[in-house]
């Protein structure tokens, strides 16, 4: 790659390095149902526009900042923690690492029990999320 082309040789092993620092190809990731069995609020409408997000765990769409920015680019705000102030938790399709342990993390432990108070924070999934886009 010093010389500024990149051959096809070189093409293949970057992807191939790519699709095993993610996991694998980026088509197979998009259909994994890895992340979670929760009761996800599907039927929930996703408005952008002065409401409060917060992400957690890994995602197809793009990293983390990208998924940030697209947010804000849309009029919402993010957050890094679940309160009642906050309108959606949006769980990444891959899930996180710790999932594989039973224990689904902080933040969807913390919105659940809002949402078992009254609080209305909709917990949807990242292809709810993006599909809104």
């Amino acid at each position: 790659m010093a010389d500024g082309i990149i051959t096809e040789p070189e093409r293949a092993h970057l992807v191939e390095t790519l699709q095993q620092m993610l996991g694998g190809r980026s088509d197979t990731l998009a259909e994994a149902t890895r992340a979670t069995n929760l009761g996800l609020d599907h039927d929930t409408p996703v408005v952008f526009q002065d409401a409060a997000f917060c992400l957690t765990g890994d995602f197809v769409f793009a990293p983390r900042p990208h998924c940030h920015e697209q947010i804000l680019k849309r009029g919402g705000l993010v957050k890094t923690a679940v309160s009642r102030k906050l309108s959606y938790l949006v769980i990444g399709s891959l899930g996180s690492a710790e999932w594989s342990y039973g224990s689904f993390g902080q933040k969807v432990e913390k919105a659940m029990q809002l949402k078992a108070q009254g609080t209305r924070i909709a917990v949807i999934s990242e292809d709810h999320w993006a599909a809104a886009l």
